[in-house]
């Protein structure tokens, strides 16, 4: 009997394959309408019965629920407003691009479906396989705990997902106890100065100075805030300023 790194890696074509279809077709939020319906149809094929329980999510379920035991496996589906120059053949050629790697998630759990549903006679439990749309948005798996109420009716006894990261060696999986990747939150400042001519600065109240000043300290925030075994990352990624003439 094969083993189940052997099966998996047997999949790597089909999972290549999904992972490349899904680069070239992002969408983005909760507005999945090409992602969910090649993703239904891909665990259709394998047998399974997805739905799409809020608007770009998708819940499908395997195994023997008389077991009393539940696990969830769950990916996130969106990508990212920006433009792709990579010149892949599979690029996407819109003004969306799979650049956090949701893509390479989702057809991870399209490939732990197909390998699972092939064991499915020797699992002594449910597997629930959950892919959430509006990660990037920070509302989709919110949206899902609080409106869809993914946890009244299913109450599994562990959850796992996963985030890729290259950097890391092919085959090697990286687990910590406590949090491990960054959380991505927004903030927008506004500096409010008096215009004038750029050769007589001491006339005018410059705002640029001001937020180059801010952007400076900020980062202290991480340096002289935050303890040296903690982690944590400040990052301002865009600045606009001036009048362009």
């Amino acid at each position: 009997m094969t083993s189940v790194l052997e099966e998996a890696k047997a999949l790597e074509g089909d999972i290549i394959a999904d992972r490349r279809w899904l680069h070239e077709h992002p969408e983005i939020g909760f507005d999945l309408p090409q992602t969910t319906a090649y993703v239904a149809e891909r665990l259709r094929e394998i047998g399974l019965e997805p739905e799409e329980i809020v608007p770009g999510g998708l819940v499908a379920t395997i195994g023997d629920p008389s077991a009393g035991r539940c696990f969830m496996l769950r990916a996130d589906m969106d990508a990212l407003p920006i433009k792709e120059e990579t010149g892949l053949p599979f690029a996407s050629p819109t003004d969306y691009m799979h650049a956090c790697g949701h893509d390479t998630h989702t057809a991870s759990l399209l490939g732990a479906a197909m390998a699972l549903c092939r064991r499915k006679s020797a699992l002594r439990g449910d597997v629930y396989f959950v892919f959430q749309p509006a990660e990037e948005a920070l509302s989709g798996a919110k949206y899902l705990v609080e409106q869809c109420g993914l946890f009244q009716a299913i109450h599994p006894a562990a959850m796992f997902g996963l985030h890729n990261y290259p950097e890391l060696p092919l085959g090697t999986v990286g687990v910590k106890q406590g949090q491990l990747m960054s959380y991505k939150d927004v903030f927008e400042m506004r500096f409010v100065g008096r215009s004038g001519h750029s050769s007589m600065p001491q006339k005018n109240i410059d705002p640029i100075v001001a937020a180059a000043a801010f952007i400076q300290s900020v980062q202290t925030i991480t340096s002289r805030n935050v303890g040296p075994l903690e982690a944590a990352v400040v990052s301002i990624c865009q600045v606009h300023a001036g009048t362009p003439r």
